[in-house]
């Protein structure tokens, strides 16, 4: 109630500390928008550099029918069952990429398939990769003369950091297809 005419429905004059928190407020939940759109166009640029790596890749490899699907962000919540037909595909068809890192390996080249320090492995959802035989399929590309000792591959899932950094694709992204170290070897699994 008004202390000067005793009227209930004035309105409260705001002090400078109220007013300002309420700019503070308005402020915060601007930029957050901001932040939220400004993540969202840096996905979008990422994905378009990346199509166009993969598409230049293709071309140059004389690769000239494929087709991108973009996928809703619950992709990887859905069974293999439900991506296969998402993707118009037989479930024996998916596959996924994965950047292994030859730990063993005492330098950071990867210029040589039989001695590098990452790969880049292809292999069916429904398969497991048997790094047992992934390492004795490598050790095999060089002659029994020139063969490295065994105990130079160590095979682990690269982080997740230096996957990006050799591959350009995030989590559960990786394409053999456009990777930025382009002399990355890649095996493909039968």
């Amino acid at each position: 109630m008004c202390r000067l005419c005793g009227f209930a429905g004035h309105r409260r004059e705001m002090s400078e500390a109220e007013k300002e928190e309420r700019r503070l407020r308005s402020l915060k939940l601007r930029m957050a928008t901001m932040s939220a759109k400004l993540a969202e166009l840096e996905a979008t640029q990422r994905a378009q550099e990346a199509r166009k790596r993969i598409t230049s890749d293709l071309m140059n490899s004389g690769i000239m029918s494929y087709k991108f699907w973009e996928v809703p962000s619950h992709y990887y919540d859905l069974s293999l069952e439900e991506r296969a037909v998402l993707l118009q595909a037989h479930k024996s068809q998916l596959c996924k990429s994965i950047l292994f890192e030859n730990t063993a390996c005492s330098h950071n080249n990867v210029d040589d398939a039989t001695d590098s320090k990452y790969y880049c492995v292809v292999v069916q959802y429904q398969a497991k990769i048997n790094t047992t035989m992934l390492k004795a399929h490598i050790h095999a590309l060089r002659e029994p003369s020139d063969r490295l000792s065994k105990n130079s591959f160590n095979l682990q899932l690269a982080q997740e950091d230096k996957s990006l950094e050799l591959s350009g694709y995030g989590h559960n992204a990786i394409c053999p297809f456009g990777l930025i170290e382009r002399n990355v070897p890649i095996i493909v699994c039968d």
